[in-house]
C-alpha cells in the first residue's frame, strides 16, 4: 500500500512541473502578435491555436489569405471564360479570312503541270 502513495506523489511532481512551463496569456499574445507581423503563417496558426480573441478578428487578421487564395482562382475563371468566348465565337477578321481563302479556292485553276491563279482575284470588304 505504500507504493502507490509513491507513484500518485510523482505524477504530482510532473504536473507542477509542466505547469512551470506554460505561458502567460500575454506572452501569447506578444509572441502572435510578433510572429502574425514577421511571419504571417505561422502567426495565424498560432493566433487560432493559442488566442481567445472574438471570431470576427480572427476571420480580420486571416481575410489577407482569403484574398490569396480567391484571386488566382478568380483570375483562372475570368481566363477560361475568355478562352471559350474566343474559341466559340470567331471574329470579324478569321470571317473575313475565311471569305478570302474561299474566294481564292473559287478562282484557282489546278493543271496537271502547274497551279494557277487567275488575275481577277477580288478581296471583299465588309
Amino acid at each position: 500500500m505504500h507504493m502507490p502513495n509513491k507513484i500518485i506523489k510523482k505524477e504530482k511532481a510532473e504536473e507542477v512541473k509542466n505547469e512551470n512551463w506554460d505561458l502567460s496569456y500575454d506572452t501569447k499574445t506578444l509572441i502572435t502578435i510578433l510572429m502574425l507581423v514577421a511571419v504571417y503563417p505561422v502567426g495565424l496558426v498560432l493566433m487560432l491555436v493559442w488566442m481567445k480573441w472574438s471570431k470576427w478578428v480572427k476571420a480580420l487578421v486571416a481575410l489577407p489569405v482569403l484574398f490569396m487564395l480567391l484571386v488566382p482562382i478568380f483570375i483562372f475563371l475570368v481566363l477560361i471564360m475568355v478562352a471559350i468566348r474566343v474559341l466559340f465565337q470567331p471574329s470579324e477578321s478569321i470571317k473575313t479570312f475565311d471569305m478570302v481563302r474561299e474566294k481564292i479556292q473559287q478562282e484557282t485553276v489546278v493543271s496537271p503541270t502547274i497551279m494557277m491563279i487567275s488575275p481577277t482575284v477580288r478581296v471583299i470588304k465588309k
